[in-house]
C-alpha cells in the first residue's frame, strides 16, 4: 500500500470522527513561523555542494480540533510563504561551476497537517501525526534577483546570458535544459504546546520529511552526446512556532 492510498483511508477515518463529534467541534486561526533544512543528498555533498539551511517561512492555517474519545484530532489547512536568501544552490560546485552561484528561493505551499493531541495535564499537550505539503510555486534567482529559473519540471531552451540567443550544441542543434522538479512533501510532525488563556495556544512544531523534494537532470554529456543522470535531493525537516486563537 503506497503512501497515498494510507493518506486516503486516514482522510477518510477522520471525516468519520468529524461527523460523529461535530456539535464538539472548535475552530481557530494560527500564524506560525518557521524555518527549513534541505539536505542535496550523497552525492552533491560528496562534491562539495553545501545543505541549504535557514530557509524561513510565515504562515496562516485554519485550525479544528475534533474530540474522540481521550484525545483530539486537529486537522489543518495552511498556506505557508517562505524564502531563503545568499543560498548557495546545490549544483554550484565547487571547481566545476565557479564561485558566483549565491542566490535566493522563494517557494510558496499548501501544508495539510493532521495532528493527535495527547494532554498529559490540564492546559499542555503533545502532538504527532502526518502532513502533506503541496508546492505551488517554487523559483531560483541569482544574487540580483535575475535570471529566474522555476522548479517546474519542464524543458526550457538555455540561453545565452551575454548575447539573449538560444545556445546550441556542435551540430547546431538548440541545447534543451529541463528545469529541477519539485514534488510533494510528506512528514511527521511532532509538536508540543500550552494554552496560556482558554482561547489561545502556543506551541512548537518539528516536520520530520520523508521523502526527496526535489530532482533534477544533470546532463554529463555537455549536450554533444546523450549522457544524462537523474539526481534527486533529499528530504526537508521544518522547525516552527505558532499561535493559534480559538473562536
Amino acid at each position: 500500500m503506497n503512501i497515498f492510498k494510507k493518506i486516503a483511508i486516514f482522510a477518510t477515518i477522520l471525516c468519520a470522527a468529524t461527523v460523529a463529534n461535530a456539535q464538539e467541534m472548535t475552530f481557530g486561526a494560527r500564524v506560525g513561523y518557521s524555518m527549513q533544512s534541505l539536505d542535496g543528498g550523497p552525492l552533491l555533498a560528496a562534491m562539495g555542494a553545501k545543505t541549504t539551511m535557514g530557509m524561513l517561512g510565515a504562515g496562516v492555517a485554519v485550525v479544528a480540533n475534533i474530540p474522540v474519545g481521550p484525545v483530539v484530532v486537529a486537522p489543518e489547512v495552511g498556506f505557508l510563504t517562505r524564502t531563503v536568501a545568499n543560498y548557495e544552490p546545490l549544483i554550484s560546485i565547487p571547481g566545476l561551476t565557479g564561485d558566483n552561484g549565491k542566490g535566493s528561493i522563494t517557494e510558496m505551499a499548501v501544508n495539510i497537517p493532521v495532528m493527535v493531541k495527547f494532554f498529559p495535564r490540564e492546559g499542555v499537550y503533545v502532538s504527532a501525526g502526518l502532513q502533506v505539503g503541496i508546492p505551488i510555486g517554487t523559483e531560483m534567482c541569482d544574487s540580483k534577483g535575475k535570471n529566474c529559473e522555476k522548479i517546474d519540471g519542464k524543458e526550457e531552451t538555455v540561453i545565452d546570458e551575454s548575447t539573449g540567443l538560444p545556445e546550441t550544441d556542435m551540430l547546431g542543434n538548440p541545447l534543451k535544459q529541463k528545469n529541477p522538479e519539485r514534488s510533494l512533501d510528506i512528514g511527521i510532525p511532532i509538536g508540543a504546546g500550552y494554552m496560556v488563556a482558554p482561547n489561545i495556544g502556543v506551541d512548537f512544531r518539528i516536520v520530520i520529511g520523508l521523502n526527496n523534494v526535489a530532482k533534477m537532470d544533470m546532463d554529463l554529456g555537455m549536450g554533444i552526446i546523450p549522457l544524462k543522470m537523474i539526481y534527486e535531493t533529499g528530504s526537508m525537516n521544518t522547525y516552527g512556532v505558532g499561535v493559534t486563537y480559538y473562536f
